[in-house]
């Protein structure tokens, strides 16, 4: 009875030095200009979804990352199913939400 055997050698996600030493070796770079590359595209995204940025990114036609703000919500009241009294619901506080978006290349990739 045959077994299938998996692409790699293991079912894990990948852990991060682990994506570094495999892209280093597809790509003739070392572990150290890959780090480097992750770095600057962190800073990346962090000034594009900054408060002073346009609030969205595309990342080598993989992924569109959009950022918005989410205004505070009061607190409001309610009545508990179960007892029938009047409770208090709290607010969320003002918050900023990212959301990603798979583009076509990666939804390809994954089919």
């Amino acid at each position: 009875m045959a077994t299938k055997k998996p692409a790699r050698d293991s079912v894990r996600p990948l852990t991060s030095r682990a994506l570094r030493k495999e892209l280093a070796a597809a790509s003739d770079l070392t572990q150290t200009q890959i780090a480097r590359v992750f770095d600057a595209l962190t800073q990346l995204i962090h000034r594009e979804l900054g408060k002073r940025g346009p609030g969205e990114v595309t990342v080598a036609g993989l992924f569109k990352m959009r950022c918005f703000r989410a205004p505070a919500t009061r607190p409001r009241k309610a009545i508990h199913p179960f007892t029938g009294l009047p409770i208090t619901i709290a607010g969320k506080p003002a918050r900023a939400i990212v959301r990603f978006r798979p583009l076509k290349k990666l939804k390809g990739l994954v089919q």
